[in-house]
């Protein structure tokens, strides 16, 4: 049994021991961290490796409770040490994963090796005291026996462990090529445990296609480098499911060195990635909800501030007002600073929600001014027109701004972090700059920022502009109409001085026309005296003839039959100018070829005919095969051609050939005669045509006599309306443009003090007349674009929902100040037209603009659209006044008004309707309207159906 001094012994040789294994722990995972720090490069993607050995180790040594102790640990000093982010506690899901895994194995060996530790000292206190125990043998092995049972209910419990974390083990005998699978690990793979053997070849077929090479890789690479390997894979089941498993091994090599086994653990980690995954797309929709949160923040501030671009035309008050906007919105600081005659710099507004700062900003301002010249912050931006965006301001800039130590620290007290300088700028000119700062707000600005900054600094110049084009609008006002009279007395006197250079320049054309066509005749009677002389008789004969033929046809085929004739031909055949001048029609032709020539067309300067007629001079064509001809009969029947053009003092109104079947050399006599005879036919076919015109006129004189009285009234009603349009775009124009410079003026007189009731109601009134006189400067410019035809279209695939759905937002302040309902009946969203959709919005706000001005308070207007095989109908109705029978056929005429007294109720000059029905006719369609007075009226938009509908 042994004496109470040796058992006092052992219990403190125990106490001691427990000690050391403790502080075992302790030392044990910090050597396995230097181990994996120092053979980081090494060990590649398994960088617990030592830990594993670290936890086996502890437990072997000290037991159950240090090897806790030392997993523990090694959790703390990976996490801490090697896994990202370094030298910090967190960690990402994937190493997560893997410290999990580790945890559960290192546990795991923990209590397997421990229990080998204690079954160890057990056996060690068991020989020490084999002597001292021998009478208590029957006692041990009952012990023994007991451990065993608990051994056993250990596996089992390993056995659960291993189930619950999908979590197998395997062994690869590499010389037998037999891989040994724990039955967790065929479970894992969806197998029955020991189902099938397994091989290295039947566990690469067992991984996914795409992954299978990886799985191949790794291995081959420890088993030649004897290193620890660590990788994630899919696998495939027999049932076809896919499942991603967290891989790990090592290899084994006998006492040469020689890898002779790998072992290793397979986790099934499927669930582990999906939720990883989940939690990424969660992410990123959270992203996406703040980002387009920003941008409606941004859309709402961009719609605020054009809103006050637009409430006043003093664009100084205006530009105050933005940037008074503008903080807290979108900065903790806004400047605006404007180009001043000279191009210098004018500091207009400087706002922050401290007054005091403010102050101290401007006294900053005074005493440092910016000079225009200044290759930095303002000057630059104004310079090159550039935006400059600096999203965190650093020591340097604000040491390189400063003008010395006490301007340096005052721009610190500021505390500015971030800015954006914007340039004013429109249409290439630039106004001035906007200056954005963040300072103690902490913010700080971003390419997004800069761009809702650019925005506003385009839209803050283009009210600019547009102040300073009224103000000069007015200013010239005066002048144009004093130039339009003196242009108007130059224009008379111009147009009488034309009318007389015409009749001089008319009348030495025909002397030289006659002088030049005497010569050549003189020229021809002296080359051919004989054959002239001999055919003069012949071609006077012929126009003794003709002359006798009452209608140009019957004149034509005479004078090509004598042709023909005289000159021994096959055929002959007049062509003439077409009214457009731009093509030759065969208006007779006699011989063989007489029905084959009729309804050619001949394009002048192409084909024989056409350069003849370019050319104004005759061609003689020996062999037709040689050249190109347009006319089919030419080219297939004819072999040798004379042509000839008719001329009348220049003028040309036709040609004429001859042509054999058989070739001919014509000679130039021929030529002479053909010539001659050209001549007397223009001459004879002008005088048949002035013959037909003057009995035509003749015909409908007496018709012209009894429309004159009718035409002398339609003159007057004319000459009324004319009055009456200008006495209506006198009215339109002259009141707003009175308004503006009246009240423009009251608001001048206090410019720097605050504005009155009675100054906001000038202020309102203003801006009423601007768009009036705007609406009916538009009007007349887009009018006298569509009837010059400068008016360019892009014709393309518009959904027609989106643009009727679009039209209430531009309608929406005229229909709520009369006090009207609008309502839009949506059409399929299918439908679509061929158009371009800029000018197919003019056109429909045109009309919506139409209906609300002659519909009274409390009317209805709706707007809706359907399809009719290959149209689409779109429909605007209104009750309002509607219009008169009589009226209906002349509203969509320019400058045409249902009322046209000088104080009736709708404004304009009569063009929007006007301008509808050019629109819709560029586009392919056309305009209706059908009204009942008393009732309303509608509108009807014809459009082509599109390809898509």
């Amino acid at each position: 049994m042994g004496s109470p001094a040796a058992a006092g012994d052992r219990a403190g040789f125990r106490l001691a021991s427990a000690h050391l294994r403790y502080a075992a722990a302790l030392v044990i995972p910090a050597l396995a961290l230097a181990a994996s720090l120092a053979a980081a490069p090494h060990i590649g993607r398994t960088p617990l490796a030592f830990f594993y050995l670290a936890a086996v180790a502890a437990s072997w040594f000290g037991g159950v409770g240090p090897g806790f102790l030392t997993v523990a640990l090694s959790i703390f000093a990976a996490d801490y040490f090697l896994f990202p982010p370094i030298h910090s506690l967190r960690v990402s899901a994937d190493d997560l994963v893997g410290l999990g895994a580790f945890g559960a194995t290192a546990t795991l060996l923990s209590l397997i090796t421990g229990s080998l530790h204690h079954a160890r000292r057990r056996a060690e206190r068991e020989r020490a005291v084999a002597s001292e125990l021998s009478g208590r043998l029957e006692i041990q092995t009952k012990v023994l026996e007991d451990q065993a049972a608990r051994a056993g209910a250990l596996a089992v419990r390993l056995s659960e462990a291993q189930e619950l974390a999908h979590l197998g083990s395997w062994e690869w005998d590499i010389a037998a090529d037999v891989v040994r699978w724990s039955d967790e690990m065929y479970r894992v793979y969806g197998l029955a445990p020991g189902e099938v053997p397994i091989t290295y070849q039947g566990f690469l077929d067992r991984i996914h296609p795409d992954d299978r090479e990886l799985a191949r890789s790794t291995v081959e690479r420890a088993y030649r480098d004897r290193s620890p390997f660590a990788f994630v894979h899919r696998i495939v089941r027999p049932d076809g499911t896919i499942r991603v498993l967290q891989a790990s091994g090592e290899v084994i090599v006998d006492a040469s060195g020689v890898p002779v086994r790998m072992v290793g653990t397979g986790q099934d980690v499927t669930e582990l990635e999906e939720a990883s995954a989940q939690a990424r797309q969660l992410a990123r929709e959270q992203t996406a909800r703040s980002e387009a949160q920003a941008a409606a923040r941004r859309m709402a501030f961009l719609a605020e501030a054009s809103a006050v671009l637009g409430s006043s035309l003093d664009y100084e008050e205006t530009l105050r007002n933005l940037a008074r906007l503008a903080v807290p919105a979108v900065a903790d600081w806004c400047a605006v600073d404007i180009v001043a005659e000279g191009g210098a710099l004018r500091s207009l507004a400087l706002v922050h929600s401290d007054a005091e700062k403010v102050g101290l900003a401007w006294r900053l301002r005074e005493r440092y001014p910016t000079a225009a010249g200044t290759d930095y912050g303002v000057p630059r931006v104004i310079r090159t027109g550039k935006a400059e965006l600096m999203a965190e301001i650093p020591e340097s800039v604000l040491a390189g701004v400063a003008r010395d130590e006490e301007h340096l620290q005052v721009l610190r007290s500021l505390g500015l972090r971030s800015y954006v300088i914007a340039p004013l700028a429109a249409h290439g000119q630039v106004f001035g700059a906007l200056t954005c700062v963040y300072a103690e707000s902490g913010r700080a600005y971003g390419p997004a920022d800069l761009a809702l900054i650019e925005d506003l600094g385009g839209r803050a110049a283009t009210a600019i502009e547009h102040a300073r084009l009224l103000q000069q609008l007015e200013s010239g006002r005066d002048q144009l109409e004093r130039q339009a009279t003196a242009l108007e007395t130059q224009a008379e006197q111009l147009m009488r001085t034309l009318e007389l250079l015409e009749a001089r320049t008319r009348a030495l054309r025909q002397a030289n026309d006659a002088l030049s066509r005497k010569t050549r005749e003189a020229e021809s009677a002296r080359t051919v005296a004989d054959l002239v002389a001999k055919r003069l008789h012949e071609v006077g004969r012929i126009t003794q003839a003709v002359l006798r033929r009452p209608t140009l046809d019957e004149v034509l085929h005479e004078l090509l039959e004598q042709a023909r004739l005289l000159l021994a031909t096959d055929e002959a055949t007049i062509l003439l100018v077409d009214p457009d001048g731009s093509h030759l029609s065969v208006r007779a032709s006699r011989g063989i070829l007489e029905e084959a020539a009729r309804g050619v067309r001949i394009p002048i300067g192409e084909g024989i005919a056409g350069r003849v007629a370019s050319r104004r001079e005759s061609l003689i064509f020996p062999d037709l095969s040689q050249v190109e001809a347009l006319s089919p009969y030419l080219r297939e029947s004819m072999r040798s051609l004379l042509t000839v053009p008719l001329l009348i003092e220049g003028r040309l109104v036709g040609v004429m050939h001859v042509g054999t079947v058989e070739p001919r050399a014509f000679t130039e006599n021929d030529q002479a005669f053909l010539e001659l005879l050209g001549e007397r036919a223009a001459s004879v076919i002008e005088r048949v045509r002035l013959d037909e015109a003057e009995r035509l006129a003749r015909a409908e004189a007496e018709i012209a006599r009894a429309e004159a009285e009718a035409a002398r009234l339609q003159a007057e009603a004319a000459n009324r309306a004319k009055s009456e349009f200008l006495a209506m775009m006198s009215h339109d124009l002259r009141t707003p443009l009175n308004a503006i410079g009246g009240y423009t003026q009251l608001l001048q007189m206090e410019v720097h003090g605050p504005l009155t009731e009675r100054q906001r109601e000038s202020l309102d009134r203003i801006g009423r007349s601007c768009q009036s006189l705007l609406a009916l400067i538009n009007d007349l410019l887009s009018f006298a674009r569509l009837e010059a035809g400068r008016v360019a279209y892009r014709l393309e695939e518009v959904q027609l929902d989106a643009v009727l759905s679009g039209l209430e937002v531009s309608i929406s302040p005229a229909v709520s100040e009369k006090g009207l309902r609008y309502a839009y009946q949506p059409c399929d969203p299918a439908l679509r037209v061929r158009a371009d959709r800029e000018k197919l919005e003019q056109a429909l706000l045109n009309l919506l603009t139409n209906a609300i001005k002659f519909t009274d308070r409390g009317g209805r207007i709706t707007l809706h659209a359907d399809s009719d095989r290959d149209r689409v109908a779109i429909r605007v109705r209104d009750t309002g006044m509607g219009i008169p029978a009589e009226k209906l056929a002349t509203i969509f005429a320019p400058f045409v008004q249902v009322e046209s007294a000088l104080d009736r109720e709708g404004g304009g000059v009569g063009l929007g309707l006007a301008i509808t029905r050019d629109i819709a006719r560029a586009l392919g369609g056309d305009v209706e309207a059908q009204s009942v007075v008393g009732e309303g009226s509608t509108f009807t938009l014809w459009l082509p159906l599109g390809n898509a509908g």
